[in-house]
C-alpha cells in the first residue's frame, strides 16, 4: 500500500487499486499574503480563482517526505506563477525520495504555438502575463499556460526529474494525444 495525495478535489483518476488516497486533500498556502490577487479580480467571471483560493489556501500539516505519489489534474491550468512555484516546492517537501508526481499543464512550445496559430485547437493563449499566458484577459484564471521551458526549469529546481516523454494533450489541436491537457510524470531525486 502506498501513501498518495491528490492536490485539488477532482478525483478524476478514481481510486487505483493498491493506492491509499487519504480522506483530505493536500492544501498548501497558494500565495503569500503580500502577493494575493485583489479580491475584486477573484470575484470575477465564473469565480474560478475564488474556488481555487477557497480550496487550496491553508496550512499543510503533513510531515516532510511522507508520500509515495502526489497528483494534481487541472489545477496548475488555473494558477499564476508564484502559486505554481509554491505548490511544486511543497510537493517536493512532502514527496519521499524516489516518489513520483503526476501533474497536468497547458504547455507552450513551438509545436503547440504553431497549432494554436492555425486555429486547430480549443485554446488560444494570446494574452501574456509575464511568466504565463491566458485565453481571457478579464478572467485570466479561466485557463493558464506556461512555456515548457518554464515548467522544466521549475521542476528541476525542486529536484523533480521528468520521466520522458511528456504526454502532450489535444488542447492545441494535436491529432495524436493521450489526454486533453499535457501530462508530466516526474520522480523526486534522492537526497544528496
Amino acid at each position: 500500500l502506498h501513501e498518495v495525495r491528490e492536490l485539488g478535489d477532482r478525483h478524476e483518476l478514481g481510486r487505483p487499486e493498491g493506492l491509499a488516497l487519504l480522506d483530505r486533500d493536500l492544501a498548501f498556502p497558494v500565495l503569500a499574503p503580500a502577493v494575493a490577487p485583489p479580491r475584486s479580480r477573484i470575484q470575477a467571471g465564473q469565480r474560478l480563482a475564488d474556488a481555487l483560493h477557497h480550496h487550496l489556501v491553508g496550512l499543510a500539516n503533513d510531515a516532510d517526505e511522507i508520500f509515495d505519489f502526489v497528483f494534481s489534474t487541472s489545477v496548475f491550468t488555473h494558477m499564476f506563477p508564484e502559486a505554481v512555484k509554491n505548490y511544486v516546492t511543497e510537493i517536493n517537501r512532502v514527496l519521499k525520495p524516489g516518489g513520483r508526481v503526476l501533474l497536468t499543464f497547458f504547455l507552450l512550445n513551438p509545436e503547440s504555438e504553431n497549432l494554436m496559430r492555425k486555429a486547430g485547437g480549443s485554446m488560444d493563449f494570446k494574452y501574456s502575463l509575464g511568466d504565463c499566458f491566458t485565453t481571457d484577459q478579464h478572467v485570466p484564471e479561466r485557463a493558464v499556460a506556461y512555456t515548457e521551458d518554464f515548467v522544466r526549469s521549475l521542476l528541476k529546481s525542486c529536484r523533480l526529474d521528468i520521466c520522458e516523454p511528456i504526454h502532450l494533450g489535444s488542447w492545441c489541436g494535436r491529432e495524436r494525444f493521450l489526454s486533453y491537457q499535457d501530462i508530466l510524470v516526474a520522480t523526486k531525486k534522492n537526497s544528496e
